[in-house]
């Protein structure tokens, strides 16, 4: 029997050792993602000692190519802006709701001037950054390309532009599969300020930011490129033009739901440069002067959108040449299509209500559901049953899915779901 108690007690020492010693199992700040070597965050402070994302980012500037993982749940508040970027990495998280980077509403996390160079962000969280006077609360872009793969950037802060982003490369900045949310920006752009390059942003939502100047979600300069998809933009306001998206450059949307959102002009969708909208559904935004759900200030070309139950128009046209084919514009208030222009817009195979000149054009009521998830990336308004926009549309132009992704048969229905 002493034997026996004797052993007992020795594994009990033993194991008390060997957990002392971190040979047991983790806590739960321990490392959720494998990593080792100079690009290894196994810390969440914020001292620049070693296994630290200050002293990974600043080995990481001389070793170009680098993956920084971070290696240990939980949150890193900053004390102070993080070195400068200048080189290309990856930022490497366990994901947005596992690895948390925040800024402590007084501190820019990321600043990337990497001429030339890729540097990746993906699986983080990026919260209560502010740009500290400058641009960009969260991740400010002066040189290089930058992909942005399933992260959160929430409640960050800019008193000049791009409240959780800045981009002014001459490059490209790649958005994917990640959530915008609570962001703020003085001049506008609250999620992305695009000054200069291109934009590529799939698969993302952009919900509950607030300008105080234009493009609650989005400020697009002029001579930009950008390619939307299947992103979802809803209840963001902006003081002045574009409650979720202002553009001044070359734009196409596709797929894409705009709700929600409110401005002094484009509650939804407010341009002054080339837009073409596909399969897209602009339904629930205000304007307290012009175009509740789309104001153009240029020609613009939509195929197979919905916009529907906007408040103060569904689409004002300041100049002629906007094209409509295939679209639903029905059960807004004030006015369906209006503008300067003359002839505001060119519809054809549209259900206009109110009535508009064109060919295959009908005004009639299109039995819209409310605003639901029917499939796809994205929400959408289903046609009822007997609704008179099923097969009503043409196929010449009209894209081979609708909104959801879904085969549209031959003729096509009207507007974005079919």
């Amino acid at each position: 029997m002493n034997n026996l108690l004797n052993r007992i007690a020795l594994g009990v020492s033993l194991g008390w050792l060997l957990a002392s010693a971190g040979c047991g199992g983790g806590s739960s700040s321990g490392p959720t993602v494998s990593c080792s070597g100079t690009g290894c965050v196994s810390s969440l402070a914020d001292d620049g000692s070693p296994g630290t994302l200050r002293a990974a980012i600043t080995a990481a500037n001389s070793a170009p190519g680098t993956t920084v993982t971070i290696g240990v749940a939980g949150t890193i508040t900053l004390a102070s802006a993080l070195p400068p970027i200048t080189s290309g990495m990856t930022i490497h998280g366990a994901g947005p709701g596992v690895t948390t980077i925040d800024g402590g509403s007084a501190h820019q996390p990321f600043v990337v001037n990497a001429p030339g160079a890729l540097v990746s962000f993906t699986g983080v969280s990026v919260r209560h950054g502010n740009d500290g006077g400058a641009n960009g609360g969260a991740i400010k872009v002066s040189a290089g390309n930058v992909n942005i793969t399933n992260c959160t950037l929430s409640n960050n802060n800019a008193t000049g532009t791009g409240g959780a982003i800045w981009y002014g490369g001459t490059g490209q900045i790649t958005v994917t599969n990640s959530t915008f949310t609570a962001n703020g920006a003085a001049f506008g752009g609250d999620c992305i300020k695009l000054a200069s390059g291109t934009l590529t942003l799939s698969q993302s939502s952009m919900t509950g930011n607030n300008s105080a100047n234009s493009g609650g979600a989005l400020f697009l300069d002029a001579s930009t490129t950008s390619v939307i998809t299947n992103c979802t933009f809803s209840n963001n306001t902006a003081a002045n033009n574009g409650g979720s998206i202002n553009t001044d450059g070359t734009t196409s949307l596709t797929g894409c739901t705009i709700s929600g959102s409110s401005a002094s002009n484009g509650g939804g969708l407010y341009a002054t440069s080339t837009v073409t909208l596909t399969n897209c559904t602009i339904t629930g935004n205000t304007a307290s002067e012009d175009g509740g759900g789309v104001y153009v200030n240029i020609s613009c070309t939509l195929l197979n959108c919905t916009i529907s139950g906007n408040t103060r128009g569904g689409l004002y046209a300041y100049y002629s040449g906007t094209s409509l084919t295939n679209c639903i514009v029905y059960g807004d208030t004030v006015y369906e299509l209006n503008g300067a222009g003359a002839p505001v817009a060119s519809p054809q195979y549209c259900d206009i209500q109110g009535g508009f000149t064109g060919t295959g054009n009908i005004n009639s009521n299109p039995l819209l559901g409310a605003l639901a998830s029917n499939g796809g990336m994205t929400q959408t308004m289903a046609l009822g049953s007997g609704s008179p926009c099923l097969g009503s549309g043409t196929a010449t132009g009209a894209p081979t899915t609708d909104q959801r992704g879904v085969t549209r048969p031959n003729p096509p229905s009207m507007g974005a779901y079919d």
